[in-house]
């Protein structure tokens, strides 16, 4: 049957373009949040997930308001500069919306909320384009915690299965995953079934701002679940890190009985805290000026009274039309003295020596007449 020239396909997937008046409602409900909320908090989130973000607004659903959008319109509604902030300080918070982050408003104690975040943390399972940090594996043998209606779905992620009266059976070792490895969509689909959970959601608070503290930095070690704080003013001169702790790692392996055989692996976690407002204070430049004075003074004394005259002193020194026979004659006289402590005959050598003797004469000459 001929195609119809009158049917038309339709996408639904069109979406219209958020206009002016819809930024301007969100700058709105910012500023009112702002004004009736003590406390704000600048907050990014690993390995976001929209159920785990529901169940955080629910808890604080009461007493704060969360704002998860662009990060142009935010800094808008809060003062890109110190002269539109709508409270004092608050263009330093602006400054910190870069990347994927968010808002909290709320009338909380600002301690329970850091306590709250510091303690919440949820696994999931992990999702395409994901590193993960283990060696997952299947070993030979049968699959009994899968259905055997699951083996054509296992085949075709790439698992070499079969079916062995009504047991799925894994016809040789299979490797899932290496540490390290971006997972790709096949990988994060085995994982799922296998319920392996290698993502873990966590919320990381960047900054506190407060009308009467005004903004603090708090950093988030997720690794080490650890939290520092330190004012933004303060000067700091250099990096430090520490040990926190030492935790060990698995390579996991499941066994034809879906239990697991764990291998420890042993690693450090580290902290480190760095202020990078210290550089541009001006004790930090007074320093890096002492510190250039310093060296080149040493640099002057070397040169001037410590550094012994060598041979390529008087090389250099000599006229430049005789500098490069003067080099030729230093490195064949050092290579004629190696060859008499190795037993080798020289009498080349002492020929090519008599001839840039030659050739420095006949330049001497050339160079007086003119």
């Amino acid at each position: 049957m001929p195609k119809s020239k009158r049917d038309k396909e339709i996408s639904l997937t069109k979406v219209k373009k958020k206009t002016r008046e819809n930024k301007n409602a969100v700058i709105n409900r910012i500023q009112d949040a702002l004004a009736q909320h003590k406390n704000i908090f600048v907050f990014s989130i690993d390995s976001m997930r929209s159920t785990k973000m529901t169940e955080i607004r629910q808890k604080f659903k009461e007493t704060s308001r969360f704002f998860y959008g662009k990060n142009t319109v935010m800094s808008v509604a809060l003062g890109r500069d110190a002269a539109t902030e709508k409270e004092k300080g608050l263009h330093k918070v602006s400054q910190l919306l870069k990347g994927q982050c968010g808002l909290m408003f709320t009338n909380e104690n600002g301690k329970n909320v850091i306590k709250f975040f510091k303690e919440y943390s949820e696994n999931d399972h992990a999702r395409a384009g994901q590193e993960v940090d283990e060696d997952i594996s299947l070993e030979k043998g049968p699959l009994p915690q899968f259905a055997f209606s699951v083996e054509p779905q296992l085949r075709k992620l790439g698992l070499p299965t079969k079916l062995e009266k009504g047991v799925i059976e894994l016809v040789d070792d299979f490797t899932v995953c290496k540490a390290g490895d971006k997972l790709n969509p096949e990988q994060a689909k085995i994982l799922k079934l296998l319920d392996h959970k290698l993502s873990h959601f966590q919320v990381n608070l960047i900054a506190h701002w407060s009308a009467d503290k005004g903004l603090t930095t708090l950093y988030y070690d997720t690794s080490a679940n650890t939290f520092f704080k330190a004012s933004t003013t303060a000067a700091f001169f250099s990096t430090t890190t520490k040990c926190l702790k030492e935790v060990g790692k698995r390579e996991i392996r499941f066994s034809e009985t879906a239990a697991y055989q764990g291998v420890d692996r042993r690693s450090f976690d580290l902290k480190s805290e760095w202020k990078p407002d210290y550089y541009q204070t001006h004790s930090y430049r007074t320093k890096k000026l002492l510190s250039a004075l310093l060296s080149l003074t040493a640099v002057i004394i070397w040169i001037g009274c410590i550094r012994e005259e060598s041979d390529l002193d008087a090389i250099f020194n000599t006229p430049p039309h005789l500098i490069t026979a003067g080099l030729e004659r230093k490195m064949l006289k050092e290579q004629i003295q190696k060859n008499k402590r190795d037993g080798k005959d020289t009498s080349l050598l002492q020929a090519e020596l008599e001839y840039v003797d030659v050739k420095e004469a006949a330049l001497k000459a050339q160079f007086s007449k003119k």
